[in-house]
């Protein structure tokens, strides 16, 4: 199963308009593995927020949305290989951390 086939599984579905964004963030990632793309996509996304004007303002809402369904859509898809979820939700959380700090 793709990745867009696996974002489709997924209940419950998302407003079209959080998963066009969701899959633009994906577009870069598709090719790796599921949770590391996911991670990639996430981490990608709130780093162009953190590090963008706009941060705080209202239209990055949504943006970090997309994120937050990033990360959720990563945990489910490490819990799906018992022996690394470990391994990759401490990696999603060390990317994540430091981003705050670049």
């Amino acid at each position: 199963m793709d990745i867009k086939e696996w974002l489709q599984s997924r209940r419950p579905v998302p407003p079209a308009q959080l998963m066009s964004r969701i899959e633009f963030a994906l577009s870069e990632s598709l090719s790796a593995p599921l949770t590391d793309s996911l991670i990639d996509a996430a981490a990608r996304n709130l780093a162009e927020i953190a590090h963008s004007k706009g941060a705080n303002e209202r239209g990055a809402a949504f943006d970090l949305l997309a994120a937050d369904a990033l990360i959720t859509y990563a945990v489910e898809g490490a819990i799906e290989d018992p022996p690394t979820f470990t391994e990759k939700t401490d990696a999603m959380i060390k990317r994540v951390a430091e981003i705050s700090s670049s």
